[in-house]
């Protein structure tokens, strides 16, 4: 079961990967003057849509396998809601794409999609900062702690920094999001090909 949750959590992952590798590579003219949610209208937008969904249960799928985790106990609780609440916002999210020019409400929906992105994106760096140390150890685990820093500074300042324009969040924001799936998916094919044994029952006298 465990390498299930794994299993399903990493392919998931990795089919979002690819969906959205295909929707950049259909719209390449705009990969420094649209944001990747954009793709979610237009040609081929269903799939994107869909990508996103199995995107969010793929996230479930992983929190639940981290939860079987004998070290992550002390964390499972915190990280399932963090990554549940992650899931949830993805689907906001695919409902809040960057608005058209001449959107009579384009400021607005520029906070919505801004607010919606960082909350799950960012949220996921931070479950990111809870589980490098439980699945890598040193120097693998710094390494990771110091990628999701980074993912984490991107996507807060590609969504509130005031002098950023359209290109520069555009092109921050699918960075941000390529190395937050690929850690994810390093994440769970590390769990999916760990064979240690569960911690053996309690003892009493």
């Amino acid at each position: 079961m465990k390498r299930l949750l794994a299993g399903g959590a990493a392919g998931g992952c990795a089919w979002f990967l690819a969906t959205g590798a295909a929707a950049q590579a259909t719209h390449a003219d705009t990969l420094a003057t649209a944001a990747f949610s954009a793709y979610l209208r237009g040609p081929g937008s269903d799939w994107l849509q869909a990508a996103y969904y199995i995107f969010a249960v793929a996230l479930v799928l992983l929190a639940v396998r981290m939860m079987a985790n004998r070290r992550a106990q002390s964390l499972s609780a915190a990280a399932l809601l963090i990554v549940v609440a992650c899931a949830v916002t993805l689907v906001a999210y695919t409902y809040s794409p960057w608005p058209l020019p001449g959107d009579p409400s384009i400021k607005l929906r520029i906070a919505i999609h801004k607010v919606s992105a960082v909350t799950a994106f960012a949220g996921v760096t931070i479950a990111m900062f809870l589980a490098a140390p439980l699945l890598w150890r040193p120097p693998a685990q710094y390494v990771l702690l110091a990628f999701a820093t980074i993912l984490l500074l991107v996507e807060l300042g590609a969504a509130f920094a005031p002098d950023f324009g359209i290109s520069e969040y555009a092109i921050l924001e699918k960075i941000a999001i390529a190395g937050i799936v690929l850690w994810l998916i390093a994440a769970a094919i590390r769990l999916t090909l760990d064979k240690r044994s569960p911690a053996p029952p309690p003892r009493y006298r």
